[in-house]
């Protein structure tokens, strides 16, 4: 026996039609076990019919669920209970009730108007003359025609049990339908927003490109056409070298992801940087290597950090050449990253002696330092302050000092300005000695 199905058919009502008076389904019942029942209706305007058959199906489990019946005793009152109950496996329909076709007109209507593809309908019928099998099976989409007469207990168990396990299987793979739909969903709104931020293009084993987006194309300034077939070459500006291309290769060729950022040339002849991720992947049409390139646009960052090393070149070079001393140090490590040759001088040092060393190396009262880090850290800029500094061989040196925040080199640092108070009191003394 199927280990699915467990029944204790009783024989001895094989062929007795008796009026069995069934309580009413779910009276006092938890509902959570009451949902786990496969919904049967039976429809016929006669009550023998329904009390039999609920009296020789009531035993039957199927996948560890049990049969609950809904009743219905004309045409009109089932596609009522069609309508309003969504999950009903199986239909036990009679032909002939308020009309001679009343069973075929509902038929149509569950497939056509109710439009339930799902639902398993069998047809029982006391007068096969009335509606002949045949031209049944073939104008109407039901699931089995039995009469009346030879439908034994037996049989109408067989006949149950294979229409529930029918419904079974078509509403799994309307579920594995309706979860594929709401995966090919979300894919096409992910798709829509890496397609809105990225270029994507994909090439065969052999670099050739395949695919490539309207992001891809708008960027490249090709079209599609033009892509199409094309490798990567044909966007080489020059930058990289081969080493570059052959460590990208032997990556992906590995299986491996590759990542880096790479310098391109338009086609119109400009050059638009992205920063570049390849996966490599089986095509499962053939079994080929693929790869997928997910390009992120970077033109304007990298002339961005392109201006920003030029401002910070120019910047240096005019701190260098400052009659002021002048150092940067690193916040986050608080080590002197800069220093003019003018810094050294007043230390009485040189710069690679001042250059990575630790700034306090020069301050007499340490705290000094660590009051004007706390300041700066309020968002204050500090201008003229009076310090008590020490050269490198212990002289001491009073200086006005200034500090403010800066980015350098992309981290956050702080511009130190030292003015020598004994570079301004020499010219004082001197000019007062001319009048």
């Amino acid at each position: 026996m199927d280990p699915e199905v467990a029944t204790d058919v009783d024989d001895s009502a094989e062929e007795e039609w008796l009026i069995y008076d069934d309580p009413v389904e779910g009276g006092g019942e938890d509902k959570a076990v009451e949902e786990k029942l496969w919904q049967v209706l039976i429809v016929d305007d006669d009550l023998d019919v329904h009390a039999v058959t609920r009296l020789a199906l009531h035993k039957i489990r199927f996948k560890g669920r049990g049969l609950k019946f809904l009743s219905a005793y004309s045409r009109r009152e089932a596609y009522a209970v069609l309508r309003d109950t969504t999950d009903i496996a199986l239909v036990l329909l009679d032909v002939v009730m308020e009309t001679d076709d009343a069973g075929l007109s509902l038929a149509r209507q569950i497939r056509e108007e109710l439009n339930n593809q799902i639902v398993r309908v069998v047809l029982r019928t006391v007068q096969p003359g009335q509606a002949p099998e045949q031209r049944v099976v073939i104008e109407y989409d039901i699931n089995d025609y039995k009469s009346k007469t030879e439908l034994t207990a037996q049989k109408l168990f067989t006949t149950v049990v294979s229409s529930l396990r029918a419904y079974d299987s078509l509403m799994q793979a309307e579920r594995g339908k309706a979860e594929l739909a709401a995966s090919l969903a979300k894919i096409k709104i992910l798709k829509h927003a890496l397609d809105q931020h990225s270029l994507v293009a994909i090439t065969d084993q052999f670099g050739k490109i395949t695919y490539a987006n309207d992001r891809f194309c708008q960027v490249s300034k090709y079209s599609r056409e033009e892509l199409l077939g094309q490798g990567y070459r044909i966007f080489n500006s020059g930058e990289h070298s081969k080493e570059f291309f052959a460590n990208l290769w032997d990556t992906i060729a590995d299986g491996r992801v590759w990542q880096a950022e790479v310098k391109n040339r338009a086609r119109d002849g400009s050059f638009f940087w992205v920063d570049t991720t390849i996966l490599p992947y089986l095509n499962p049409d053939n079994g080929a290597m693929q790869y997928v390139g997910i390009h992120t646009d970077v033109t304007e960052r990298k002339h961005a950090q392109t201006s920003l090393q030029a401002s910070e070149a120019q910047m240096r070079h005019l701190l260098s050449v400052s009659p002021i001393a002048v150092s940067i140090e690193r916040l986050s490590t608080k080590q002197r990253v800069f220093a003019n040759q003018r810094f050294a001088d007043m230390f009485n040092t040189t710069l690679p002696l001042v250059i990575g060393a630790d700034p306090l190396q020069f301050y007499h009262n340490p705290q000094d330092h660590e009051d004007v880090l706390a300041r700066l850290e309020k968002g204050e800029t500090i201008i003229n302050l009076p310090l008590e500094l020490i050269t490198r061989d212990r002289k001491p040196i009073s200086v006005l000092a200034s500090f403010s925040r800066m980015e350098y080199e992309g981290e956050a640092a702080m511009l130190v300005w030292f003015y020598d108070t004994r570079v301004q009191a020499a010219p004082a003394v001197a000019v007062g000695v001319a009048y």
